[in-house]
């Protein structure tokens, strides 16, 4: 009798320790988990609208969104890259006050930015069966160059926002 009551106890103990492993593990992820980091792109998807135009001319773009971050840790500016059409920086430039800032300067706040620039990739691209897409038209010496200057800060990247638009050939 005795020896069965070590054994259940011996049961509650390696579920008990079980339980506590997954709890740790559940909070490992949270706290390295970079979902912060993602939810501008969701919103900068949501928010900027792809040109009609490059949507029917199979214009993909390929380009950097820059966030100038100053010496206090404010946002002084988003920029997007020369390399970008004109038609798609019109579109930001008339829709990125729309945006939700406060994503990213959460992500400021808790990385303790200051006095640099965060590079996010912004690529627009067509599934291949509809439309063909050559980064060497569309990516050049302009692929980091903001108003026609390279951007001299220190930068850190986040990760990209990529948009996949499909239309089946018929």
């Amino acid at each position: 009798m005795q020896m069965e009551q070590k054994v259940i106890d011996a049961r509650k103990i390696s579920k008990q320790i079980m339980l506590m492993v997954l709890i740790l593990f559940i909070n490992s992820i949270k706290v390295f988990s970079q979902n912060e980091d993602n939810e501008f792109q969701i919103n900068f998807i949501k928010t900027i609208h792809y040109p009609e135009y490059l949507k029917n001319s199979c214009t993909p773009v390929f380009a950097n969104l820059l966030i100038d971050v100053s010496e206090k840790g404010l946002i002084r500016d988003l920029l997007i890259s020369d390399s970008a059409p004109q038609i798609f920086k019109d579109e930001f430039e008339n829709e990125k006050k729309k945006l939700n800032i406060q994503l990213l300067e959460k992500i400021i706040a808790a990385r303790n930015l200051k006095n640099c620039g965060i590079l996010i990739p912004i690529f627009y691209v067509y599934g291949q069966d509809y439309c063909t897409n050559s980064f060497a038209d569309f990516i050049s010496n302009k692929y980091l160059t903001f108003e026609s200057r390279a951007y001299t800060k220190l930068t850190i990247s986040l990760e990209p926002i990529f948009l996949n638009f499909y239309r089946p050939v018929h």
